[in-house]
């Protein structure tokens, strides 16, 4: 009761929030990707590509997932998308950044990496199956089998990825 108010004066800056629009973009880009309404539209998605590759090094965890996630349906989709095969080789790169980054045998589904690690997984696993302009060379394969046999002797969920991508390779 008799205590006074100050108003504190809050520094802001217009790039504060922005990544909130980002992240808005990515998920209609996401959906719209994932319901094939991407038809007669590969004009439009091959200028997005350098953008996605930048969300996907970019700092907020559910821009890179979003990110990671509208590659491997633009994979899948077999979209012929100029700057797609132009970049593959950068995104498979940060793709495997990230898992060498935040794949450890400590993380849990509680933990906030665990669906972007899981999301890279299986892009990894369509990168595989279905771009034949790519091929994983002998140090990718190797930290990916160490991956599953580090996922095999310690998960005990069977939610695992490790046996789609075993299978992949």
């Amino acid at each position: 009761r008799g205590a006074s108010t100050t108003t504190k004066n809050v520094k802001s800056s217009k790039q504060t929030n922005s990544y909130v629009l980002v992240e808005f973009g990515l998920e209609m880009l996401h959906i719209s990707l994932k319901k094939k309404k991407s038809d007669g539209l590969e004009g439009f998605l091959d200028p997005l590509v350098p953008f996605l590759v930048d969300a996907m090094k970019g700092n907020f965890l559910k821009v890179n997932m979003l990110s990671v996630r509208c590659f491997a349906i633009m994979w899948h989709q077999k979209l012929e998308l100029e700057s797609l095969r132009k970049f593959t080789d950068g995104i498979a790169s940060e793709i495997f950044a990230i898992l060498h980054k935040y794949a450890t045998t400590e993380i849990s589904r509680k933990d906030n990496h665990y669906l972007l690690v899981k999301s890279s997984f299986k892009s990894v696993v369509v990168l595989i199956r279905h771009v034949d302009y790519y091929t994983v060379n002998e140090n990718q394969l190797k930290t990916l089998l160490l991956y599953i046999e580090q996922d095999l002797t310690i998960a005990n969920d069977k939610d695992t990825i490790s046996f789609v991508l075993l299978k992949a390779i």
